[in-house]
């Protein structure tokens, strides 16, 4: 793979706001030729700013061609070019549905000047979706992308990169999973102007039949802003915490960060229905929370207090969006530190850890150290035997006599072998 492409992918990393915005809510100016588009071409299909083409706000566009007809060419479209050059990395991103009762090839969304040409194109046949346009030599060119589209709606992303030199490249980014990358030799010697087209630009021939809704259309020059993220904030987390939680905003793909681009409510809320705030404290009214962005804020936090030990999902919506989700876990909380029966809580030393036992009136007790040292008495006065330790002539209860110690009766003894042996001599 060519340089030109890996440099794409690390230029997406910047951020921009969008040079083109288009929504269709405005009633008129905004759809008449000088407003928002520099041209509209209504041909053989109708076109309308419709609440049933719409996929957020109020209105959306509609383009319908009721029976196919056999000619080759633009239909009915929206066209709006800018003066400047389209150089390096652009990217278009639209909301759109097809809705087709007979498929045909047919371009749904031009990027690029049609007058170069230098243009890309997505468009679609009855097998699917596929990148088609010219390239900077006027050769034409078309590449399958991803299956038909189903009569639902869906995120597309069309970057063109490495304009005005032969090494650029092509990606097609639905709901953010990446369908087409691919280089295609783009020499411009005049790289031509930012140029838009919605609408049914060109058919060879023209036998699609059906509708096609847009709505939400962004141009850019870097990889603009496509789903939410939801991020929890210094977990792990216990039951009864006040969590935080970060919104904030990236490319569809999740690869690099962005701002709101434009103004912004996102919708938080949990399942199960938890009250969501944005207060430190988890100080709220109760419910979800409808979070305001202005087109340059990256993210913002919201705070949820989970009861009880378990598992919630907290998701951010924004219709114009990819959501954003995120599971939590909770675990029990801490013990408030109040000495319970026995159990060692968070730190504190119960009531067990040092118990009526472990000291207690037993520690020296009626026979603990018996002999008579320590007994349940006057030490030395016992129960009527005579201890071990009495000292010389005590009284013990019990006999009413005097006892002679052991030393008394050795020195006894000892003056009766003396005078002896005096007698002896004489």
């Amino acid at each position: 793979m060519r340089v030109a492409f890996w440099l794409s992918l690390f230029a997406a990393s910047a951020t921009a706001q969008p040079f083109f915005v288009e929504d269709f809510e405005d009633a008129t100016s905004r759809l008449d030729a000088g407003g928002n588009w520099t041209e509209i071409y209504d041909v053989n299909a109708t076109r309308q700013r419709s609440n049933v083409a719409a996929h957020s706000g109020e209105r959306g566009l509609r383009v319908e061609r009721v029976m196919p007809i056999n000619m080759t060419g633009a239909d009915t479209q929206l066209e709006r070019v800018f003066a400047t050059l389209n150089l390096g990395e652009s990217w278009l991103r639209w909301w759109m549905r097809v809705d087709a009762s007979q498929f045909g090839p047919q371009a749904l969304m031009n990027f690029g000047d049609t007058g170069v040409p230098n243009h890309v194109a997505l468009a679609h046949d009855p097998m699917g979706l596929f990148i088609t346009g010219y390239d900077g030599t006027g050769t034409f060119f078309a590449d399958r992308a991803s299956d038909r589209p189903n009569a639902a709606w869906h995120l597309y992303e069309l970057g063109v990169f490495g304009r005005a030199t032969d090494d650029g490249g092509v990606r097609l980014i639905v709901d953010g999973q990446d369908t087409f990358s691919r280089l295609v030799s783009f020499n411009f010697p005049n790289p031509g102007r930012h140029q838009v087209n919605v609408g049914m630009t060109y058919g060879s021939p023209q036998t699609f039949a059906g509708m096609v809704d847009y709505d939400d259309v962004r141009a850019s020059l870097t990889q603009p802003v496509g789903r939410l993220i939801v991020t929890p904030v210094n977990g792990p987390w216990r039951a009864g915490q006040c969590i935080a939680l970060r919104i904030g905003f990236a490319t569809s793909d999740g690869m690099f960060s962005r701002t709101a681009e434009v103004e912004r409510d996102v919708l938080v809320t949990t399942i199960p229905s938890l009250p969501v705030s944005e207060s430190s404290t988890c100080a709220t009214d109760g419910g979800a929370l409808e979070l305001g962005f202005d087109e340059t804020d990256p993210s913002d936090l919201v705070y949820v207090r989970v009861p009880m030990p378990g598992t919630i999902s907290v998701s951010a919506t924004d219709p114009d969006l990819l959501p954003g989700f995120a599971m939590v876990t909770v675990i029990e909380a801490f013990d408030a530190g109040v000495a319970d029966a026995g159990i060692p809580d968070g730190g504190a030393l119960d009531a067990g850890t040092l118990d009526a036992g472990t000291l207690d009136a037993g520690a020296l007790d009626a026979g603990a150290l018996d002999a008579g040292t320590l007994d349940a008495g006057t030490p030395g006065v016992d129960a009527g035997v005579p201890d071990a330790g009495l000292t010389p002539l005590e009284l013990a209860v019990g006999c009413g006599c005097q006892h002679v110690s052991v030393d008394a009766l050795w020195a006894l003894s000892l003056l009766v072998v003396a005078l002896r042996r005096r007698a002896f001599r004489r």
